[in-house]
């Protein structure tokens, strides 16, 4: 199977869980300003919706969004625990927990932690976390910066 990512991206997820599972993964780094892979593989070829994580398994199959791909690869090696058995209400509720921290994942995260806003008032700086979730904002000192 091979994983095809950019670092800083949602693609990391996918690739902590094979490194857990125990799964070993070809890893195809994209430029992210190219879309294109070392060996000159075009995203768009790969995904037609132009973004990553691409998961390609060795019959030329693709899964294309994190959370399905993360749920899959947990599901190969059930005996790793990453999630619980098939059917249970915990294994759903993981599922559910999956689902909405990947719709937070990168846009604001990209969006703040790449320019950082300075405030006027109590000489503070916007970031993206605030208790943890990502997507949402709080004040930081700016000598923290």
């Amino acid at each position: 199977m091979k994983l095809y990512y950019w670092p800083g991206a949602c693609s990391l997820s996918p690739h902590i869980v094979s490194r857990e599972a125990g799964i070993d993964l070809q890893l195809a780094q994209l430029d992210r300003a190219e879309r294109k892979t070392a060996d000159g593989t075009v995203l768009s070829s790969v995904n037609p919706k132009n973004q990553v994580p691409v998961l390609e398994m060795d019959d030329g199959q693709k899964l294309t969004e994190g959370p399905v791909i993360v749920q899959y690869l947990a599901d190969l090696k059930p005996a790793s625990g990453l999630v619980p058995p098939p059917g249970s209400v915990d294994a759903t509720a993981s599922r559910n927990g999956s689902t909405s921290s990947a719709r937070s994942c990168t846009r604001p995260f990209r969006r703040c932690s790449a320019r950082p806003r300075r405030t006027t008032s109590r000489q503070s700086c916007v970031t993206c976390s605030r208790g943890g979730s990502i997507g949402s904002t709080r004040s930081l000192p700016a000598s923290r910066i």
